[in-house]
């Protein structure tokens, strides 16, 4: 009887332990949510704030609820990896801390390092952007314009050897062709410089040309070398433009360049060995970028997209973007290795939500975000330039003036030289009339003293015949006649 008392309080005991853990069970879960994981997490998880790199858009509101991608991601990863919700306590202590981000976590240094287990990379890599101030369509133009000025040196050797082969062509032709190059050195040299030039540039135009075997030999010598001469100085523009093209982006050694202190972007920017200037702020950055005291920036996707949304970028573009693989943002996780192997496999696993998450979080879309939409090529007939509409605008006066010119010179002609011009035709005709007389009065003199002439000729041959003296006589009249 009494072993079945003790059994039955024993049963009994069990009973009330039971619903006393039901109980308390059931209470744990009215009070925390229920989460997706397996894993049970404490009520209440402590977070230190790196402060330097707790800025917005990664941390926000540092002195109320806290916001941004590092606490959004690190909900999310609880809620993935607890089975029970917990309530997260920020600005813990940076020792007794659960959790201590954001942290820059090295990749390579973590899959080769079994002690680094309790880093894990949260954020996921975008790249890094290279952001530029844009060149004015004006700096353009005159960019073009001196490059193009910048190949004189080729024109005057152009020039030089012309003239040396006009000279050259001259001395061959002057004596068997004075009609094409004439006699005199000065003339002779011109007509020379300018077959030469015609010759090299063209297939000429034919008013003058060699015919001695000597010159055309040198003709054809020199169309050879002409066409090497004018491939240089094609080559040479086009050289003198493509450098230009490229002088437009801006190298990342040696450039000063502006990026958030002990951030991915500036490690980023140690590595590409660039003079390197750290600030703190965004504000910062956009202050150094529209003074002119930096050439440009380094910002990854996420805080370019918080840049742009609060600063205006209508002058900024983005060149390049640097892949920066080895390093991201992440989380330190102390004193629990099965809450960091999860939150470490849900980071690998589902790389594409957290993408998603950001884009949900930032209303914009990362992959856009670092398309160049700036031509950034220099175009002398670029209507938005500089040089274009002064240009355009100068050429269609000058041409309007002189056709108005044209056609008042016309009108002119055609209606008050008219009247001069037949009195010049008038006394023009008088003239030639005159003269016309003139010459016949002339003639008629002339005929009249030379048929005087003949007749006393006659006479004389006739008298001469009669008296029998024949050669003498004859030839001392003949002499003597006038």
């Amino acid at each position: 009887m009494a072993w079945c008392l003790r059994q039955a309080r024993s049963l009994y005991s069990l009973i009330l332990l039971a619903l006393f853990g039901i109980l308390e069970s059931t209470s744990e879960t009215t009070d925390r949510e229920q989460g997706m994981g397996f894993i049970d997490c404490p009520h209440s998880l402590t977070v230190h704030w790196n402060k330097i790199l707790a800025r917005p858009p990664y941390v926000e509101n540092l002195t109320s609820d806290f916001d941004g991608l590092f606490p959004t991601f690190l909900r999310i990863m609880l809620t993935d990896c607890c089975r029970l919700s917990s309530n997260l306590v920020y600005n813990g202590s940076e020792v007794e801390s659960d959790f201590h981000l954001p942290v820059i976590i090295n990749l390579e240094a973590d899959f080769n390092m079994s002690g680094q287990r309790h880093f894990v990379p949260m954020l996921p890599q975008t790249g890094i952007a290279f952001v530029v101030v844009k060149s004015t369509k004006s700096e353009q133009s005159w960019r073009v314009v001196k490059s193009l000025l910048a190949t004189w040196p080729v024109l005057v050797l152009i020039l030089i050897f012309s003239l040396l082969a006009g000279i050259i062509a001259w001395s061959l032709e002057t004596r068997k062709n004075p009609d094409n190059f004439p006699s005199m050195f000065t003339k002779g040299i011109w007509e020379g410089f300018w077959w030469a030039f015609i010759s090299m540039t063209t297939v000429g135009y034919g008013d003058r040309y060699p015919r001695s075997i000597g010159g055309r030999l040198f003709a054809v010598m020199w169309i050879l070398v002409g066409m090497v001469i004018i491939s240089i100085f094609t080559a040479a523009l086009t050289s003198s433009l493509t450098t230009l093209s490229l002088e437009t982006k801006v190298k990342l050694p040696g450039t000063k360049v502006v990026a958030l202190v002990d951030s991915i972007e500036s490690i980023t920017g140690f590595q590409q060995q660039v003079k390197l200037t750290r600030v703190e702020t965004a504000r910062d950055i956009n202050e150094r970028l529209q003074s002119g005291q930096v050439q440009g920036a380094l910002m990854d996707a996420y805080f370019w997209i918080h840049f742009k949304s609060n600063y205006p970028t209508n002058n900024l573009k983005v060149q390049e973007v640097i892949q920066q693989k080895n390093l991201e943002y992440g989380v330190l996780v102390n004193n629990n290795e099965l809450l960091a192997d999860c939150f470490r496999e849900k980071r690998y696993i589902q790389e594409s939500d957290f993408y998603e998450h950001a884009e949900v979080f930032l209303e914009q879309s990362l992959s856009s975000e670092f398309e160049n939409k700036d031509d950034s090529g220099a175009n002398l007939f670029d209507p938005d330039g500089l040089l274009y509409f002064p240009v355009f605008f100068t050429c269609l006066g000058v041409t309007a003036f002189l056709m108005m010119i044209g056609w008042a010179w016309d009108v002119y002609r055609r209606f008050y030289c008219l009247g001069s011009k037949r009195g010049r035709l008038d006394l023009l005709s008088l003239s030639l009339t005159k003269t016309s007389l003139d010459k016949d009065n002339i003639s008629q003199d002339k005929l009249q003293d030379l048929g005087n002439k003949i007749q006393e000729l006659n006479q004389t041959f006739h008298d001469l015949i009669k008296n029998g003296n024949h050669g003498r006589t004859f030839t001392r009249d003949y002499r003597e006649t006038p």
